[in-house]
């Protein structure tokens, strides 16, 4: 699983791991201010105040990889904008999830027992609304996965048809079969990897729970 994994994200181009890796830096600077606002709030308040930070990183995703399709590409919030801004969403959580452990284990041998227990829920909290949120868009990605797969099948049914049709063989038909394929083909990949990703973050954060209960 490991292995796989590794080989997807090595299909993800260096602009999708920069503008995630740029998605993680703004949504701790966006996060720091608002978890210092309210810290002094009441647990209830402070929760639900606190909920917004879990879609920051979606927002930024989409609206980041927006701008740089806008400026570079020339496409204004088209489809493949939205699907790999999902991509970019999804590595933004797997960075952020490394970090997490990261600092746990830091602030684990620093501080008292009462401290970690309070940081634990929180921990536990952030998954649990994450296992969610991954668990959905998976059930999504691979619905259109399967739609992608079954549409190649069928063109390339239809392809072999005019092939073997001896009396008539149209060629532009069969470029134009090629190019939708190949398209379909680089849309497979991408919802391939981001799938595979989505797995891993899955069972980290099943495990974590585990733990952490």
């Amino acid at each position: 699983m490991d292995s796989e994994l590794f080989l997807n994200l090595c299909n993800l181009s260096w602009e999708v791991a920069l503008i995630a890796f740029i998605v993680f830096g703004l949504t701790m600077l966006i996060k720091w201010p608002i978890k210092k606002a309210t810290s002094k709030l009441e647990e209830n308040k402070r929760k639900a105040v606190n909920t917004v930070i879990v879609f920051i990183p979606m927002i930024l995703s989409i609206l980041l990889n927006g701008l740089y399709y806008g400026i570079f590409k020339h496409e204004w919030f088209t489809g493949i904008v939205f699907e790999s801004a999902g991509s970019i969403y999804i590595i933004a959580l797997a960075i952020y999830a490394i970090y997490s452990r990261i600092v746990i284990i830091i602030k684990g041998a620093k501080t008292n027992s009462e401290t970690n227990e309070n940081l634990s829920k929180e921990t536990i909290s952030f998954i649990k609304q994450n296992i969610k949120t991954i668990s959905k868009t998976l059930k999504v990605d691979e619905s259109n996965l399967e739609k992608i797969v079954t549409k190649i099948e069928e063109l390339l049914k239809i392809r072999e048809e005019i092939t073997n049709n001896l009396e008539y063989q149209d060629i532009a038909a069969t470029e134009n079969i090629d190019n939708q394929v190949n398209e379909l083909k680089q849309e497979e990949n991408t919802l391939k990897t981001t799938i595979a990703s989505l797995k891993e973050q899955l069972t980290n954060y099943q495990n974590s729970i585990k733990k952490g209960e």
